[in-house]
């Protein structure tokens, strides 16, 4: 499939700021799955902006504003080609061990609600992994009710467990924490979804990958309880949110901000 994505996020503050920072994880990478065709980020239309590459692979780009504005528009576009390898990125060489993505963070961390859930998993934890896999993505898709606007981005797996509601990034934290507690690697990818009917969006959408020996890394979407095919684009993966936010930054100054963000997603 051929997906064109044009992801807009606009700033607006009531007031002009003095200086402002971002860092951007809107580009993606090709992979086993996808093939980048075209792809650019710009800011307020323009092109020059320092980037690297972070330990997990991620492309990261940097901006600083030092003149007085009160506008920050970032762009993310372009064509990614994408395959049906039914979530499976066999044979994708890179530099971070899988039993890294054993460590928790403050995202993942059980309390006594998400330990008695992952009680039910321990007595099948010796069975075929990707099979146990695939048994805890349907569990938290039953148990946990999708309603944005409930929890926040800085929800952690076990809040949003004790609500049972959130979006997916919580559902994505909470698949984590029962993946690691179990000894089985597992990390957060942030990307985009293509989904038939709704050309525009206002979020982009997360799931993870955990690691099966002999096969390599599998993408699980316990959001929508299906492995990634060719409608997911993969843009970064680490360890939770934190690591994969899609900008991350400060402003200095005394006005409002509005955020609004658009994204828009194309097949051919």
């Amino acid at each position: 499939m051929l997906l064109n994505v044009k992801h807009t996020t606009c700033y607006d503050y009531s007031q002009p700021f003095s200086y402002a920072i971002q860092r951007i994880r809107l580009m993606p990478y090709s992979a086993p799955n996808q093939k980048v065709r075209t792809w650019e980020v710009l800011v307020n239309d323009e092109k020059k902006l320092f980037s690297y590459r972070d330990g997990y692979g991620n492309y990261n780009h940097f901006i600083a504003v030092n003149t007085a504005q009160d506008t920050i528009t970032i762009t993310a576009k372009g064509e990614v080609e994408t395959f049906d390898t039914s979530g499976i990125l066999k044979d994708f060489h890179e530099m971070i061990s899988p039993y890294f993505f054993l460590r928790k963070t403050p995202f993942t961390e059980p309390g006594k609600q998400l330990n008695s859930f992952i009680d039910t998993f321990r007595s099948i934890s010796s069975e075929n992994t990707l099979s146990l896999l695939h048994k805890i993505m349907q569990s938290i898709y039953e148990t946990v009710e999708y309603i944005p606007g409930f929890t926040t981005v800085n929800t952690n797996a076990e809040e949003a467990f004790l609500y049972k509601k959130g979006v997916c990034q919580d559902y994505s934290h909470i698949f984590l924490t029962i993946c690691r507690t179990l000894s089985i690697p597992a990390r957060y990818i942030s990307g985009y979804l293509f989904m038939d009917g709704h050309r525009e969006q206002t979020a982009s959408h997360a799931w993870i990958e955990a690691y099966v020996n002999g096969l390599g890394w599998v993408g699980f979407d316990a959001t929508n309880c299906i492995c990634p095919d060719e409608k997911y684009i993969r843009v970064a993966c680490g360890l939770d949110y934190f690591d994969t936010s899609p900008i991350r930054g400060i402003h200095l100054g005394n006005g409002k901000e509005h955020l609004d963000v658009t994204i828009q997603i194309t097949a051919k």
